[in-house]
C-alpha cells in the first residue's frame, strides 16, 4: 500500500484500529471498514500536522483522511478468545474442559476472569488432572449447553516494510 502524506511518499503495511477517545487503548480491526471511521498505524518517514493523507492500492484509492499524530508509542489490541466446554454442572461450579492442554496453563491463566456466552462471569478455582481440565465457579447457575470464554489481549505492531 502506499501512503501519501502531503508531500511525501511512502510504501507501508498498516495496521487499522478504531479510534478511543476515552483510553489510552485502541482495539485492533482485521479489516478496513466500509464507510466507517477507522485509524491506519504505520511505520514512515515522520511528517507534522496538518497533513492529508491518502491511501493507495493497486492504483486505486482506498481511503482518504488527515494526519492523527505521530506517536510511536499507540498502544493496539487484539482479542483473542479461548473456549471450553462444561463437562459436569452443579449450580454454579462446572468442569470445564478443552480450553487448556495442561495443569500448568490452568495455574498460569488462573488470575483472569472467565465470561459465558450467556453472560455469566467466574473464576479458575482449580486444575483437574493432567489434561488441562479445572474446576470454575460462576456468579450465577451455569448450564450444560453454555459455553467458556477467556478474554485475552495481545499488543500489535505494524510491519516495516523496505521499499527498494
Amino acid at each position: 500500500m502506499w501512503f501519501h502524506c502531503g508531500f511525501r511518499r511512502f510504501q507501508g503495511c498498516p495496521i487499522f484500529s478504531d479510534q478511543n477517545l476515552k483510553a489510552d487503548k485502541h482495539k485492533f480491526q482485521r479489516f478496513l471498514p466500509t464507510g466507517g471511521w477507522s485509524v491506519a498505524s504505520v511505520y514512515g518517514p515522520a511528517t507534522y500536522q496538518p497533513a492529508s493523507v491518502l491511501l493507495v492500492h493497486n492504483n486505486a484509492l482506498i481511503a482518504s483522511g488527515t494526519l492523527l499524530n505521530v506517536d510511536p508509542d499507540r498502544i493496539v489490541l487484539k482479542r483473542v478468545v479461548i473456549t471450553g466446554t462444561p463437562v459436569r454442572v452443579k449450580r454454579r461450579k462446572a468442569v470445564v474442559r478443552y480450553m487448556f492442554h495442561s495443569p500448568e496453563d490452568v495455574r498460569w491463566f488462573k488470575p483472569v476472569e472467565l465470561t459465558t456466552k450467556h453472560g455469566m462471569t467466574g473464576h479458575i478455582k482449580e486444575s483437574l488432572g493432567t489434561h488441562g481440565d479445572f474446576k470454575a465457579i460462576f456468579n450465577k447457575p451455569i448450564k450444560n449447553h453454555d459455553t467458556v470464554c477467556l478474554n485475552l489481549y495481545k499488543r500489535v505492531y505494524p510491519k516495516r516494510v523496505v521499499a527498494p
